[in-house]
């Protein structure tokens, strides 16, 4: 989502190139990365995966592991996915929707309101999500008095 936020003036130009070529499908993407709903979800996106990836890379792609933080990672990761639920356009990359939108030269209205119930309704799944692959988070906490520092397994 990243490398397609930062590189989308370019992807939609090449795009647009091959469009005027006559390519079916270049002329469908063109179409689909002019839409205001898809530039919004890019952002959205990339504001969740954002808070998931530093969650996946704190938690368990670092070199120890160390299981009296993971409780806090996780309750951070979903603190912070609370806030951006609670209002999608604040803060983030969302919130430059307008400035990107003009940017690219997309007039097209977004109907906000629908955008931010289905944006809160997927990172409602998203939070329940993390709540069922780490139900008993805090007994995590507890297993540190045994093993403070996982070694990382090969």
């Amino acid at each position: 989502m990243d490398a397609l936020r930062r590189s989308y003036q370019a992807v939609k130009t090449a795009l647009e190139q091959e469009a005027i070529k006559g390519d079916a499908t270049a002329i469908g993407l063109s179409l689909e990365l002019s839409k205001p709903t898809f530039v919004a979800a890019l952002l959205l996106l990339s504001d969740v995966l954002a808070i998931l990836g530093n969650l996946s890379h704190q938690t368990f792609q670092i070199e120890g592991l160390n299981l009296i933080s993971v409780e806090q990672l996780i309750t951070s990761s979903l603190t912070s996915l609370s806030d951006l639920k609670a209002d999608p356009f604040k803060g983030g990359y969302l919130s430059t929707l307008p400035e990107m939108l003009s940017t690219q030269g997309i007039t097209a209205p977004l109907d906000q309101e629908s955008f931010k119930t289905q944006a809160q309704s997927y990172i409602a799944r998203v939070i329940e999500n993390i709540k069922s692959c780490f139900p008993q988070v805090h007994l995590l906490t507890c297993l540190s008095v045994i093993i403070p520092i996982m070694p990382r397994l090969l």
